[in-house]
């Protein structure tokens, strides 16, 4: 199906935890570019996050949310999280329709970038207002 693009592979990892992760790593491989879907994505932190970052996997799917913690690193490790791609399970592995799974990837990066844009803008305020008061305490 992925052949004649009609599906896009997706690795199945059952838990967001250290173990399963190496456990999916050990059978199937995980690789740049793979899509995984986090079947019980609840547990994992900013650690077990990284992990699939420096896999370089090309998106996260979850059925509910994870923790800020982990978002927060894959976020800053370029990494989607998305929810509501419907899949077509088979075990380890499930299949997601390529269209759908872009346009979600598409819509992550327009507002991780609004995200990235606005967290900027925040930083450079705050330099501001830091120098504003260090200005009025005569220290500058």
């Amino acid at each position: 199906m992925e052949v004649r693009g009609e599906g896009t592979a997706v690795k199945v990892i059952a838990a967001f935890t250290k173990e399963s992760i190496a456990e999916t790593k050990e059978k199937y491989g995980l690789k740049e570019g793979d899509v995984v879907f986090l079947e019980e994505p609840s547990g994992g932190g900013a650690a077990t996050a990284q992990i699939l970052v420096e896999a370089s996997v090309r998106a996260v799917l979850i059925p509910e949310d994870i923790s800020h913690a982990a978002e927060e690193t894959l976020f800053k490790g370029n990494v989607p999280v998305l929810r509501g791609i419907p899949l077509e399970r088979a075990e380890d592995f499930a299949m997601a329709e390529p269209e759908s799974l872009e346009v979600a990837i598409a819509a992550w990066e327009k507002e991780a970038e609004k995200n990235r844009h606005k967290a900027k803008e925040d930083e450079l305020q705050s330099l501001f207002e830091e120098y504003r008061s260090e200005r009025r305490r005569g220290l500058v």
